[in-house]
């Protein structure tokens, strides 16, 4: 057959590219995961849905287009498999770098709700940066759900309480920036009080 006339592609595929190396791809399907890309004949990868973008992606085909070419970074070689694991998010801009310049523990920032989930909620706070309110500093009323008190695209003001860079995330809170009833409690009920 044609195929045994050629070189084997994989043969030295960690010196074409080694991990960390940048290459382009074109994408031959996009898929609820990810997508598979072909780098050349013979030789194919996957980007994961995580390595898409920076920020949260519902579906990859809101960014992802079949037979795009586009910039990449290989990740990990799969020899075994003959597979490339390739991320697109590392071969753009990381917006993570400098975040400290930008967002300090204890500034107030406005953000826009883009989820809701019973554990909390994802708010945009730039074109680039999301951030996490955890269900627990969301308000001092009793509720069961974020979505008895936030709707999404809902503009909050938020209390930076925590950046973790190792893990991409800010952690928020609209309860900290709302009145406390305990205190107001403590107050009006006084112990001994009839």
């Amino acid at each position: 057959g044609l195929k045994q006339l050629m070189a084997d592609p994989w043969t030295n595929i960690e010196e074409k590219y080694a991990p960390g190396s940048k290459v382009e791809g074109k994408i031959t399907q996009v898929t609820s995961y990810g997508a598979n890309v072909e780098l050349e004949p013979g030789v194919s990868g996957i980007i994961h849905l995580s390595e898409i973008d920076w920020k949260y992606i519902e579906r990859p085909s809101s960014i992802l287009k079949k037979y795009a070419v586009l910039p990449l970074k290989v990740i990990k070689i799969d020899k075994k498999d003959r597979l490339l694991f390739l991320s697109r998010k590392q071969a753009l801009p990381n917006p993570w770098i400098n975040i400290e310049q930008k967002y300090k523990i204890n500034d107030t920032v406005k953000a826009v709700v883009q989820r809701l989930k019973n554990f909390g909620v994802f708010v945009s706070l730039d074109e680039e940066i999301e951030g996490f309110v955890p269900f627990s500093e969301i308000t001092w009323e009793d509720i069961k759900h974020p979505n008895q008190v936030l709707k999404k695209g809902d503009e909050l003001e938020l209390k930076i309480i925590e950046i973790d860079l190792e893990k991409f995330q800010i952690t928020l809170s609209r309860k900290q920036l709302l009145p406390n009833p305990w205190t107001e409690i403590k107050n009006k009920y006084r112990i001994g009080n009839l």
